[in-house]
């Protein structure tokens, strides 16, 4: 039997949007193989992560935004597949 594994998801690096007026952060979410739903997890520190968006299963790539408010601490943010 041989099986394989779907590709990492990641953020297309050239989809990746920030509107300084509205504070809206978006971009293309891709490799998403439709075997759960799609959640994006922000952090202001890379040790307590909190999801702020969530797409249910999809195969291909969705796309996200999330807002954020002046003045706040730098984020990061990541993406995965729950299943």
């Amino acid at each position: 039997t041989l099986s394989t594994l779907p590709p990492p998801i990641e953020f297309n690096a050239q989809s990746l949007t920030y509107d300084r007026v509205t504070g809206e952060f978006g971009g293309q979410i891709v490799g998403v193989a439709g075997l759960g739903n799609i959640v994006v997890f922000v952090s202001t520190d890379l040790q307590t992560w909190v999801p702020v968006f969530t797409n249910p299963p999809v195969n291909g790539s969705v796309w996200f935004n999330h807002t954020m408010t002046p003045g706040e601490p730098a984020r990061f943010y990541r993406a995965s597949e729950q299943r």
